[in-house]
């Protein structure tokens, strides 16, 4: 089943601020750190506040048709 194969998996979030004067943040979720790190590592050589989130998925309900 497929949600048995999500539960438990990590995933990685990159909160990146829009711009200097605003106080909003953009989220983008990846499978894998590297490629959210290099996210953030860009967005901080563009002067942009930038952070990192270690997650992992548990289902908590669902609608499943077999």
């Amino acid at each position: 089943m497929f949600a048995e194969q999500l539960e438990g998996i990590y995933l990685v979030i990159a909160e990146i601020k829009t711009t200097a004067d605003e106080q909003r943040f953009r989220r983008r979720f990846y499978a894998n750190l590297p490629s959210a790190q290099l996210a953030v590592d860009r967005a901080r050589m563009n002067g942009r506040e930038a952070h990192l989130f270690i997650g992992q998925i548990s289902i908590v309900g669902g609608d499943h048709h077999e």
